[in-house]
């Protein structure tokens, strides 16, 4: 039993020195793994060193490029910024000449106007009075028809002095040609058919007015531009009018604080086209070329409406006649008693 355990023992010792040796196989084993892991980090490490600053170098690039760029688009922006501030600056001075020039020639043009319309109306003055003058005295068939026509071309003439009177007028406002004060409507209209009846007689026309409502009220407003307006229509519709009758109708409606005057014109003349009448209120502008005028009344008469605040419109036929229509509003006078 003693040689059987001593010849275990020695193969145990045996054993021992083998699983020693084994042992230190492993460890070296372990220690050349180690080495290849470390040695394979190393190689990542430096991979990936690489590779991100190449992408720093790539980004600082790319970014200095476009600060490159940036700045010279600025550089640009600043020179082209400069050049318009100099351009707009000497654009806005040419602005000031022109508008300084503008309103010099406005005003010689206002004065000119002022001094060829005193001076053609005492012209004017002169050449009526020498006509109503020789009316007076006994005349010729053939002379009392000259004195006809010198009377209708100054007439005339003083028509279109006081259309364009009134058209430089009103491009400077309607606010500074405005006169407002109480007045009778119905006296108003009155007067201003009186006014154009003697033309209507000498082509045997009949000018009517058919007035609706009271006679007597009064309103706040302007009778001069009314009459002004009545004026003209009157006096286009008596001249495209060779036979029949012009007439007005007239009425004043609400009550209260405030009316509206309803004014129609209607004539039995030539009537106008369908396709001129878009341009009737259009400064210059004849319908019918055959008859002697400036073409600012219809605009002259829109304007004027419209500056009281007041519409116009128009119905026309050929060979039936126009109607025009206008109405205006007025304020009731402050010292009146509202009306029931």
């Amino acid at each position: 039993m003693l040689a059987e355990l001593g010849s275990q023992y020695g193969r145990m010792a045996l054993s021992g020195q083998a699983l020693v040796t084994a042992n230190l196989n492993l460890l070296n084993q372990l220690r050349q793994l180690t080495r290849q892991l470390q040695d394979i980090d190393q190689i990542a490490y430096e991979q990936s060193r690489e590779a991100t600053l190449k992408a720093y170098a790539s980004a600082t690039r790319d970014l200095n490029t476009f600060t490159g760029i940036s700045l010279v688009a600025v550089l640009i922006f600043i020179v082209l910024l400069v050049i318009y501030v100099r351009r707009a600056g000497w654009a806005e001075r040419r602005i000031r000449v022109e508008n300084s020039r503008a309103v010099r020639l406005a005003g010689q043009k206002s004065e000119i106007l002022a001094i060829m319309s005193h001076e053609i109306r005492n012209k004017l003055m002169a050449i009526n009075g020498a006509v109503f003058t020789m009316k007076k005295t006994t005349l010729s068939a053939q002379q009392e028809q000259k004195l006809g026509a010198i009377t209708l071309a100054s007439g005339l003439v003083l028509e279109t002095i006081n259309n364009v009177l009134d058209a430089s007028k009103l491009e400077q406002g309607y606010a500074q040609t405005r006169q407002s004060g109480p007045f009778k409507p119905e006296e108003a209209i009155a007067e201003s058919i009186e006014a154009m009846r003697f033309m209507a007689e000498n082509k045997n026309l009949q000018l009517k007015l058919l007035w609706n409502g009271h006679s007597d009220t009064i309103v706040e407003g302007d009778s001069f531009r009314l009459k002004q307006v009545l004026l003209n229509l009157l006096s286009n519709a008596i001249k495209y009018t060779d036979q029949g009758s012009v007439s007005v109708t007239a009425e004043l409606v609400g009550a209260g604080l405030g009316h509206r005057l309803n004014v129609t014109v209607s004539d039995t003349g030539s009537g106008i086209p369908a396709n001129r009448q878009a341009q009737l209120f259009t400064p210059y502008y004849q319908a019918g070329g055959q008859k002697p005028g400036t073409g600012l009344g219809l605009y002259l008469c829109r304007e004027l409406i419209q500056g009281q605040g007041g519409e116009i419109s128009l119905k026309s036929e050929v060979d039936e006649g126009t109607v025009i229509s206008f109405w205006i509003p007025y304020k009731r006078p402050e010292n009146l008693p509202v009306m029931h």
